[in-house]
């Protein structure tokens, strides 16, 4: 029997188990094959999704970002930080003596406390590279599945659910984790 496939550009996901041909669960706890694709739109119900994940998981994703991102969630929270990252992945942020000059460049107003900040962690590079969007979500990806087998235990299903494979997940279970996930009160910028 032929299973039925949804839509993923560029992948294919079965929505049947080969083993039982019983559809496979495709609810908003569940389903994964979106949320870890490129960075959605920020009006969209699957960026909030991917923000409350990243939010729920706090620790675990600061600890997995690059330094300059993970500064920027801390100063802006997840929104922000996904958002600029969705707009300038994987080019060359440069930083300005001046904060006025990096608000004008990249539309983050911030303050000159939070900008020396950056700076500091950027050391005396005048420029950072931004990761791209591919290697941010692949570690995202691999905290919700460490996650996921944490607390279910089951690597088939675990596979099945996030598109990877068996081994991976039976690789990562043996790998113990370094910084569990923490579900803080809010990482949303406070005003």
């Amino acid at each position: 029997m032929k299973h039925r496939h949804f839509h993923v550009p560029g992948k294919r996901f079965p929505t049947t188990s080969r083993h039982t041909n019983k559809p496979l669960k495709q609810n908003e706890e569940s389903d994964f094959y979106d949320l870890f694709q490129p960075i959605p739109d920020p009006h969209s119900e699957n960026f909030r999704r991917l923000v409350r994940f990243c939010t729920q998981n706090a620790t675990a994703v600061l600890a997995s970002l690059p330094f300059f991102l993970s500064e920027l969630a801390g100063i802006y929270g997840f929104t922000v930080t996904l958002a600029f990252l969705r707009k300038h992945s994987g080019r060359r942020i440069k930083l300005p003596d001046d904060p006025k000059r990096f608000t004008q460049l990249y539309g983050l107003p911030v303050t000159t406390s939070d900008y020396v900040r950056l700076q500091r962690v950027c050391g005396a590079e005048e420029y950072v590279d931004l990761s791209s969007t591919g290697g941010v979500l692949t570690s995202l990806r691999r905290i919700a599945v460490a996650d996921h087998l944490r607390r279910f235990d089951k690597p088939e299903d675990t596979a099945r659910l996030f598109g990877v494979t068996v081994r991976y997940t039976r690789k990562l279970r043996e790998k113990p984790a370094v910084y569990p996930p923490a579900s803080p009160p809010s990482m949303e910028r406070r005003n």
